[in-house]
This record gives C-alpha cells, sequence and structure tokens, in this order.
C-alpha cells in the first residue's frame, strides 16, 4: 500500500514517472484505497532532500509512523510497521541489506516479508542511486524521542 498526495504538477510527473518505470502500484499493488486516506490532513511540507521526497511519495509513513519510528498500517492484520530509523531496524543495516528488503523482501536474517504488508515489490525498480539517497536519509532522521514506538 502507498499514500501519495501530490500537491504541485512537479510531484503528478514524479507520481506517473515512478508508475511508468515499474516502481509503487505498477507492480499490481494496489494504492491506498481513498476510504482508509485521511483527506483533511494537512498538506506535507516540501521535501528538503531526494531521500526525504522517495520516503514521502514512497508513503513509508503510512505504515512506519509520521517520523517512521514505527507506526501501524490500516489494513486488517498488518504487523506494526517497525521503526525504519538509523537508530531503529536500519542500525545495524548495510546498504546491501536494504536494497535486498527493497528487491526481495528479504530481511538480513532470512527472513521474508509479506508484499501484502510491505510494498517492495512496488519498489524493487529503484535505481541503486535512488536506494543509496534513500538509506542515507532513513539512517540519518534523529533518534526516537522517550515514549516513542520503536521496532
Amino acid at each position: 500500500l502507498v499514500h501519495v498526495a501530490c500537491g504541485s504538477e512537479v510531484d503528478e510527473a514524479a507520481l506517473m514517472a515512478l508508475l511508468e518505470s515499474g516502481g509503487v502500484g505498477a507492480s499490481g499493488l494496489d494504492l491506498v484505497r481513498p476510504e482508509l486516506m485521511d483527506h483533511n490532513a494537512p498538506r506535507p511540507e516540501p521535501a528538503a532532500s531526494r531521500g526525504e521526497y522517495l520516503a514521502l511519495i514512497g508513503g513509508c509513513d503510512f505504515c512506519h509512523g509520521p517520523t517512521l519510528q514505527g507506526g501501524q498500517g490500516p489494513e486488517p492484520g498488518a504487523p506494526p510497521g517497525p521503526d525504519i530509523t538509523g537508530t531503529g531496524r536500519l542500525a545495524h543495516w548495510a546498504l546491501g541489506d536494504f536494497a535486498a528488503v527493497m528487491a526481495a523482501g528479504a530481511l538480513p536474517d532470512g527472513r521474508t516479508i509479506n508484499p501484502m504488508f510491505m510494498p517492495w515489490k512496488g519498489y524493487r525498480n529503484l535505481s541503486g542511486e535512488d536506494l543509496q539517497v534513500l538509506f542515507d536519509y532513513l539512517r540519518s532522521l534523529p533518534e526516537a524521542r522517550s515514549g516513542s514506538r520503536q521496532g
């Protein structure tokens, strides 16, 4: 599932390029159903970096929470979305570990991620450069504040 908020023609063009490249949605996975979206949510601020932009259009916050430090997707039976910041799950991952998750849903410990809940099939066509900037962005995020959910 992916939540996309287009706020400009540039956003719409980027989304179309992603879809045409075989990225999110083109893999046969559904985008977030409209009835699950908060249509009254404030517009997000423009992304400060390409990595932040990829996380935003990829809908990472939809299941991993607004700070990406853990959350809960709305789909029935969905497991909690883990902390995907540099102080959470990614703290001990190399870029190759991240790339394996994004390309094949394979975690470093050998488990696989159910594509029904983590749409890795929609991300497997990201370029090496895009994977690198997304990984760098996620690892750069600040440590979870006391009381924040991690995983």
